[in-house]
């Protein structure tokens, strides 16, 4: 008896603790958009770049990398904290990162340009394990 009372309470309480975790996820995908978008407009035209112009295709060159386990998915997911090995925020596996075509140095720009915005948000920007501290 106490165990199936137990059994329905814990069955009561997942969807508020699921709804609860939807919430959250989609709080942090929305924020993550919003950041995106103050950065990578401006990121674009210092590098001759009109973003507006673009087709959803280039933006999303511009905009997302490529997890082999996860596929695409947002720059603000991805993990930069150590400085010469960027991960997938999602599943951890290491991504080729790479800053070639007409595209990448950009797309490398942003990441860092959110990377930093993330450190400064989470704890001041100094020292701990933001990889990016030293660099330019």
């Amino acid at each position: 008896m106490g165990k199936e009372l137990l059994t329905s309470l814990e069955q009561k309480e997942r969807p508020s603790s699921a709804a609860a975790t939807a919430v959250a996820a989609e709080e942090e995908t929305r924020g993550g958009e919003l950041v995106m978008r103050v950065v990578v407009e401006p990121t674009c035209a210092a590098l001759g770049l009109n973003y507006g112009a673009m087709s959803p295709i280039q933006r999303m060159f511009v905009t997302h990398y490529r997890c082999t386990f996860c596929k695409m998915l947002p720059l603000y997911m991805l993990d930069l904290s150590h400085y010469s090995r960027a991960r997938c925020g999602k599943c951890g596996q290491l991504v080729s990162f790479s800053t070639t075509g007409k595209y990448g140095r950009a797309r490398k720009q942003v990441a860092i340009a959110i990377w930093k915005r993330r450190m400064e948000k989470a704890g001041g920007g100094g020292g701990g394990g933001g990889g990016l501290d030293g660099l330019p």
